[in-house]
């Protein structure tokens, strides 16, 4: 059966994701303790650690002692850690800019462009109904560390390639969700297979010129999910 979370066991998961979104490292229990400051040895995190293996929410890599969050960790991070945060203002204005641009073939790509440079993902952004879409990003992801390792760049490619074949799934997911919500699947939750160790974010915009569509923010599961939250927000209140 499941079993609840401590609140000891929810902090030390929260601590040990974010640390590593950032920092792209399997976390030790060492770090934990500096990180989380409970006053619990090193010997207790590291069982509390093998209680979250157990449980499915992190997996030890084998050539390494620390931890790295699984497809069930980081959806349990969405679903309970994510705050949307403030954009800056000078991005604003940027941001507020891109809704000048009235031409509708001309805005869907120069949405992807700036998505996918603000959100350092891949960015596919268009109208599904006219099959409009442009893609703006993918070096721009090769940037992660995770793509040291060439197979992943070409796992990456196959997924993109993937994705073309599902836009239309995608594209529904982002307007059948409530509204504001950004639609966001990680891993095997994607439409399309080989998505395993990916995560797709996915939300509608409306032009305040009255055309609507899709945005889809694409980059390995370890994104920064805050902060692409925040942008799909953004987008999606154009019309204000």
């Amino acid at each position: 059966g499941i079993m609840e979370l401590t609140q000891r066991q929810e902090k030390i998961l929260h601590t040990l994701i974010k640390e590593y979104l950032d920092l792209a490292e399997p976390i030790g229990s060492e770090f934990l303790k500096k990180k989380t400051q409970l006053s619990i040895s090193p010997a207790t995190i590291r069982n509390e650690l093998q209680e979250l293996t157990e449980q499915g929410y992190i997996t030890q890599p084998h050539t390494s002692a620390g931890r790295v969050p699984t497809e069930k960790g980081y959806r349990f991070f969405v679903d309970n850690f994510l705050r949307v945060q403030e954009i800056r203002r000078q991005e604003r204005s940027r941001l507020d800019r891109l809704f000048e641009v009235e031409e509708q073939a001309e805005f869907i790509r120069t949405l992807a462009r700036t998505a996918a440079r603000m959100a350092g993902s891949l960015a596919i952004a268009g109208i599904a109904e006219e099959e409009v879409v442009y893609q703006s990003g993918f070096s721009g992801v090769l940037a992660a560390p995770e793509f040291t390792d060439t197979e992943r760049v070409r796992s990456f490619g196959r997924l993109i390639d993937e994705l073309d074949a599902h836009i239309d799934e995608i594209a529904a997911a982002s307007a059948s969700e409530s509204e504001e919500e950004a639609v966001i699947f990680i891993g095997t939750e994607n439409p399309c297979a080989g998505a395993e160790g990916y995560a797709v974010m996915v939300s509608p915009w409306r032009h305040p010129a009255g055309f609507r569509g899709f945005l889809a923010l694409v980059g390995p599961s370890r994104m920064n999910y805050a902060r692409n939250k925040s942008l799909l927000a953004f987008f999606n209140q154009s019309e204000i």
